[in-house]
């Protein structure tokens, strides 16, 4: 599994609070933002982390589903802040 050592653009979540608030797939490029990483990552992480969500086509582009990469986020997180810890 990957290690994410990043935080959360809040960028992202101004961004979406003008959005309708039905919007729940993200694009590659706002799951990029999210992490602070590029969308090369994003596909790197797809394609070798099994953990990380599975992208879906979406008018012909890649969407991923906002509740996924949340929670996603929520258990990496947490994860790494026990290993800094030093908790098992």
């Amino acid at each position: 599994m990957i290690q994410l050592q990043v935080q959360p653009r809040d960028s992202l979540d101004r961004s979406m609070k003008s959005q309708p608030i039905m919007m729940k797939a993200l694009s590659i490029r706002q799951v990029a933002e999210y992490f602070k990483v590029s969308t090369r990552t994003i596909r790197e992480w797809v394609r070798r982390d099994d953990s990380f969500p599975r992208p879906f086509k979406k008018f012909g582009t890649l969407r991923f589903r906002r509740s996924e990469i949340e929670k996603y986020w929520a258990s990496n997180t947490s994860v790494e802040r026990n290993n800094i810890a030093g908790i098992s």
